[in-house]
């Protein structure tokens, strides 16, 4: 009795989350970017898919040490839907171990829908 009951309670229902990604400059889970110059701008190539069940607007902030860098990039997809683009980042002054930070948003919530994606960097003159 207590399976079917769960059978029924669960059935048609699907997981919803959102799958956020970054990759480096070849397009693979590697080869990010490890020393930047200070005030010049490096990037990481990032993705979102939506697996919501609806159509979602999200956006994606980097930071460096905290603070943001750059605006945001917005985008909506339907559900199932993949984008894929270059984030670029500028750290404003040489230190060891910076680190960057990219945060996925939902439309116009005030908190990351997710945990950061995170990448450290040395940054030179």
């Amino acid at each position: 009795m207590g399976l079917l009951a769960y059978d029924v309670a669960t059935r048609g229902m699907e997981d919803s989350f959102s799958e956020f990604y970054v990759l480096g400059p070849l397009g693979t889970a590697g080869g990010y970017p490890k020393v930047v110059r200070a005030g010049r701008e490096a990037g990481v190539l990032a993705g979102v898919v939506n697996h919501e069940g609806r159509p979602v607007s999200y956006r994606i902030q980097v930071q460096v040490d905290g603070a943001p860098t750059g605006e945001a990039v917005r985008f909506t997809l339907a559900d199932g839907e993949r984008w894929e683009g270059d984030l670029g980042f500028t750290a404003p002054r040489p230190c060891e171990r910076c680190k960057v930070e990219l945060l996925l948003y939902e439309d116009l919530r005030a908190t990351p829908i997710l945990e950061p994606l995170r990448i450290w960097v040395t940054v030179v003159e």
